[in-house]
């Protein structure tokens, strides 16, 4: 009698293939059902509208000179605008300055920027440093649905009581624009 002896090695090969064979088989299976069973979603986004002084939206700012902090409301170079959200729900958004056009001498610290939705400042910084043409203004501003929120961006050269001629008689160009973030 001839006895039939199978290697041990080849019975644990033999068992790894049946083991991934089957789990192909299946996990196929399950990917295929999962996406053809998957409904169908619906993403709600909100629906802005801006409005400008001007009816434009580019800030341009010409011949900028020195001016007091206690001046900057009144002598500032500004931009007034509003956002209406006509969407059906609130969100969430940033206002920023993008495709800035700018003369490299202000780029400087004295040269600044404030954002302020009536009397109430929301944010303010300056242009020193800046290396990209985009410029955040401020960002997770709550806009609620149909109620129009009036903004006004002032720019000016900040008086240090020493001279500053490499700022003067300078320009800025730039568009202002607000996007939701949820």
């Amino acid at each position: 009698m001839v006895e039939a002896r199978i290697d041990t090695d080849k019975k644990v090969l033999f068992v790894v293939l049946l083991i991934a064979l089957i789990g192909g088989i299946f996990g196929t299976y399950s990917y295929f059902s999962a996406k053809s069973n998957t409904e169908e979603q619906n993403i709600s986004t909100a629906t802005l509208s801006m409005e400008f002084d001007d009816s434009s939206p580019f800030l341009n700012a010409e011949n900028i000179s020195p001016i007091n902090n206690e001046d900057i409301l009144t002598k500032a170079a500004k931009k007034s605008f509003t956002v209406t959200n006509t969407g059906d729900i609130d969100l969430t958004a940033k206002i920023e300055l993008s495709d800035i056009d700018m003369d490299e001498e202000l780029k400087n610290s004295n040269f600044k920027w404030a954002l302020y939705n009536g009397d109430i400042k929301l944010n303010e910084g300056n242009f020193e440093g800046l290396s990209s043409n985009t410029l955040e203004l401020v960002n997770n501003i709550s806009i609620a649905q149909n109620n129009p929120i009036n903004y006004t961006l002032y720019i000016w050269i900040q008086n240090i009581d020493e001279p500053q001629n490499e700022l003067q008689n300078k320009k800025i160009s730039a568009i202002i624009s607000v996007s939701g973030i949820q």
